[in-house]
């Protein structure tokens, strides 16, 4: 006896259908992803570490968030922060933000970029620059060093302290307002 055809019954066939075909694809759409995900050093351009700039960057709190950070460490309502600018011997710069290791840049420079881009003990800001060096030397987006894409763009974010209610309004207020899009 054939089964009366409902809405129901329609949508777990195209479900079964759907499933049926994407198992099929899935070995296929791992391997692309896999080869998609591998690491792009090509390694044939000189990627050795001829210099490393630091520059140190102050930035003056915005008024509202700098009325409550006596919560926090920071000389006079400011946030000190530093690039690091790493320039390979190819001619390519990459560049990164914040933290360094210790004895980081005397073990890096005239050392190969990628040899030292997984290393942690060199900083974060250090690591970043190496990192943007050696995509920028393979003509890749970082992600490619790193594994698949996660997203097409970075998300607009806003930083404040602990604040009072009517601050973080003025502060929501404030950001919606510089949204390129609008709101």
């Amino acid at each position: 006896m054939k089964q009366k055809l409902t809405r129901r019954n329609w949508f777990h066939r195209c479900a079964a259908g759907g499933a049926l075909s994407l198992a099929s694809a899935v070995p296929r759409a791992r391997q692309v992803a896999a080869a998609a995900a591998a690491p792009a050093v090509v390694g044939n351009s000189n990627m050795s570490v001829k210099s490393i700039e630091q520059i140190l960057i102050d930035l003056p709190f915005k008024s509202v968030p700098k009325r409550h950070q006596y919560r926090e460490f920071h000389h006079e309502g400011r946030r000190f922060k530093k690039l690091y600018k790493v320039h390979l011997a190819n001619g390519v710069t990459g560049i990164g933000e914040d933290g360094l290791g210790d004895g980081a840049l005397k073990r890096v420079v005239g050392q190969n970029a990628a040899d030292h881009m997984w290393d942690d003990s060199v900083g974060s800001g250090l690591q970043i620059a190496l990192f943007d060096a050696v995509a920028r030397t393979n003509g890749v987006p970082i992600h490619r060093l790193l594994g698949n894409q996660v997203r097409a763009r970075a998300f607009m974010s806003w930083w404040a302290v602990d604040m009072p209610g009517r601050d973080w309004v003025s502060e929501c207020k404030e950001a919606v307002s510089k949204l390129p899009c609008g709101f």
